[in-house]
């Protein structure tokens, strides 16, 4: 949930937070680009996190970037909804 991260991480500066840690269980491709940007934006919580997010999304995916973009929004906006449309697999295939 990228944009709920960038939001977050502006709050906790804004608590006197310099830093963050977390304990992940697995990795894979979402996992590596949540732990970066969480990282970069700890390091500046006021940088552009839009841009920051665009770069890093085209860097990662590469020609695939803004369907990768796209299917992530969609992802965490349905989880805002409180609402799971897709099949499970989906998200572990994701």
């Amino acid at each position: 949930m990228y944009r709920s991260l960038l939001a977050s991480l502006r709050t906790y500066a804004e608590q006197g937070a310099d830093g963050i840690t977390r304990e992940y269980q697995g990795r894979d491709l979402g996992t590596d680009l949540y732990m970066y940007l969480e990282m970069r934006m700890t390091l500046d919580p006021y940088q552009d996190g839009g841009k920051l997010l665009d770069r890093t999304l085209n860097e990662y995916y590469g020609p695939a970037a803004f369907t990768a973009r796209r299917v992530a929004f969609e992802i965490e906006d349905t989880l805002r909804r409180g609402k799971i449309i897709a099949p499970v697999g989906l998200f572990r295939g994701y």
